[in-house]
């Protein structure tokens, strides 16, 4: 009997980023079971004389490939293919190698050989993947970079010579996958290949309890099996809604919707003496010279056709021999471009979106008059909340959002969009009505901005009063943002002392919030300022600081350095400076009063009375303000 099993990671949460999400890269692990049951062992059959492992896992291979080349060029599918048996015999056929080469292809495929390598040891397998994959690569999942895919060929009973039952083995190898693997990361499908009642009623409740009810299939020859695996993989490669469709129809009636970029015709014979035949719906036969066919490819189990913006409606196909068809159809709203916001958002601003439809050439791609298309879009937050968002077109291939989104949170904002319309009823497609075109998905990350006092410009020469006290935001690169003037805005000054100071609420004035002065702001050291903003309902939406430095710069003229201790001072004399060191004049209206001490060596305190007053030093040289004590001082 020949089972396979196919494990693969559901798509994770996608990563922040303001454009198009693209699907992740999948790694193809293909666990090889080389025992002796497969050749023949012990008097019994052979499981797998005709190598149908080895076909099988070169098949995946072909698989995964065509989807990397053709499908979706834009990501980089990958193999690794593990041999097993024995502990100490299984090992790697196939180091972990990228599908995008025709090189890397080849050699794949030609390092998968059959061979002997003693019992059947399924941990041994499991844990070589673990070494491959080691737990810190699973984040790549987690995160939605990549996905994986695990196929097991086996013949489906473990043994390794211990003599244990089938159930004491099964329950090793789920304690192993469940617990340095995990199902979140690894879920396991099941495709066993079997005559019937040979090994099946064995193994199947032991995958099935692993794998998960309805995960777990029969085939009884490999052409079933390859139709099985497709069956899962296509839709696998091609989740809808990221601008890629996977359809795995019969051969007969394809149904073509409005608005396809390019659609690829993936014939699967099975048989290589299949022909296939290709219809458009006016009835003609698609030939490989047509000018909006874009590449023709046909092999001895595959036939692919790819055209470019194939017409809506009825396509057709015909064969002799047998066969399934791969439809993948890639729609024009894959090329959907978000271009605002086109960074990073500053969470403090409300979120307007724009978008552009381009084709190849950069050329605008309009609504087509026969299909108009309806948007829906909704934006959650980073908490789990929605809120709709109307999207418009407002000229070919250009598309924006009416209003304005809050945005009251920092973290990744996510944007849906979907795009339908109505259509009449086809041959194949009797019912009419609403067709979803498109549903795409947008990541906008969103931080909480820099608060920075703008005036007075730190650090401030506490000489005068503050006239006003202004402040604003910041984005990342440093620019003012126009923060609006909505909600309530609370401002208050901690002093250098540690003192707070409830100011006046700030009221917006063109790009920044302001509080009218004048303010006293009389000690030297570091202001902060703490604000808090709420919205509508006085729920806070943000709380930042910044800092104001206060400085002084008290000059003493005279006495000067090196007085002599027996003569008296008998004039005191002080100067105010600015931070470059040139006399500064304090605002009339609010004088200044100096205080200040003489302390002398043998520990005396006198109190020096100091009066402004202006003095002319010479001719050339303005008047300065000075401060003044003519008192005697002697020791």
């Amino acid at each position: 009997a020949l089972i396979l099993l196919l494990s693969s990671a559901l798509l994770a949460a996608k990563p922040a980023q303001s454009s198009l999400q693209l699907q992740p890269g999948v790694d193809l692990i293909i666990l090889i079971d080389q025992s002796g049951s497969m050749w023949g062992s012990a008097g019994r059959p052979a499981t797998d004389p005709e190598d149908l492992r080895v076909d099988s896992a070169r098949y995946l291979i072909d698989y995964m490939a065509f989807d990397n080349k053709f499908v979706n060029p834009h990501r980089t599918n990958r193999v690794v293919v593990i041999g097993f048996g024995s502990p100490d015999k299984t090992h790697i056929m196939v180091n972990l190698t990228s599908l995008d080469t025709e090189e890397g292809i080849a050699s794949a495929k030609e390092s998968i050989e059959a061979e002997s390598l003693g019992n059947t040891n399924f941990i041994s397998a499991l844990r070589l993947v673990r070494e491959v994959f080691p737990p810190a690569s699973d984040e790549e999942v987690r995160s939605g970079l990549r996905r994986r895919v695990i196929v097991i060929l086996t013949d489906g009973g473990p043994y390794d010579g211990r003599e244990l039952s089938y159930g004491e083995y099964f329950t090793e190898i789920q304690d192993y996958y469940a617990n340095e693997l995990g199902a979140d990361i690894y879920p396991l499908y099941t495709i066993c290949v079997d005559e019937p009642g040979r090994y099946w009623s064995d193994v199947k409740a032991h995958w099935s309890t692993i794998a998960g009810e309805g995960h777990t299939r029969r085939v009884e020859d490999i052409k079933e099996a390859r139709r099985v695996m497709v069956s899962l993989l296509c839709p696998l490669l091609n989740e809808p809604g990221v601008g890629t469709e996977c359809r795995l129809q019969e051969i007969g009636e394809h149904f073509m919707p409005p608005y396809v970029r390019s659609v690829s015709f993936s014939f699967l014979k099975y048989d290589p003496d299949a022909k296939i035949s290709l219809y458009q719906p006016d009835g003609s036969e698609v030939t490989p010279n047509d000018q909006n066919v874009l590449e023709y490819v046909s092999g001895d189990y595959s036939e692919l056709w790819m055209l470019d913006e194939p017409q809506a409606g009825c396509w057709h196909s015909e064969r002799v021999g047998t066969g399934k068809v791969d439809v993948f159809i890639q729609v024009v709203f894959a090329n959907l471009e978000m271009t605002r916001p086109d960074e990073p958002h500053p969470y403090i601003l409300p979120l307007e979106f724009g978008f552009e439809l381009k084709n190849t050439a950069g050329q605008p791609i309009d609504a087509l008059l026969e299909y108009p298309i309806t948007f829906e879009a909704q934006l959650m937050a980073p908490d789990g909340s929605v809120c709709p968002v109307d999207i418009r077109r407002t000229a070919a291939g250009e598309y924006v959002s009416t209003q304005a989104a809050e945005t009251k949170m920092s973290g990744p904002y996510t944007l849906t969009v979907q795009g339908s319309t109505v259509l009449p009823p086809f041959d194949c497609r009797p019912t009419d009505g609403s067709l979803t075109i498109f549903t795409n998905t947008y990541q906008i990350p969103t931080y909480a901005p820099t608060l920075e006092v703008t005036e007075p410009v730190s650090p401030y020469l506490q000489y005068r009063p503050v006239p006003e006290l202004t402040f604003g935001f910041l984005d990342r690169q440093g620019r003012l943002l126009s923060a609006p003037a909505v909600g309530q805005v609370e401002l208050r000054l901690k002093s250098p002392s540690g003192g707070r100071m409830s100011l006046p609420a700030p009221v917006w004035d063109d790009g920044r919030y302001l509080v009218a002065g004048p303010l006293v702001l009389a000690e030297t050291g570091v202001y902060q300022a703490d604000v808090v903003v709420r919205d509508a309902d006085g729920a806070a939406v943000y709380e930042g600081g910044a800092l104001l430095a206060m400085a002084e710069n008290v000059a003493l003229i005279s006495p000067g350095l090196n007085h002599p201790y027996f003569a008296p001072i008998r004039r005191v004399e002080v100067e105010l400076r600015d931070l470059q060191d040139r006399p500064v004049a304090p605002d009339p209206d609010y004088p200044l009063r100096l205080e200040a001490e003489m302390n002398w060596p043998d520990g005396r305190t006198d109190t020096v009375d100091l009066t402004p007053t202006l003095s002319l030093i010479h001719i050339s040289e303005p008047t300065r303000p000075l401060y003044i004590s003519y008192a005697v001082f002697c020791l």
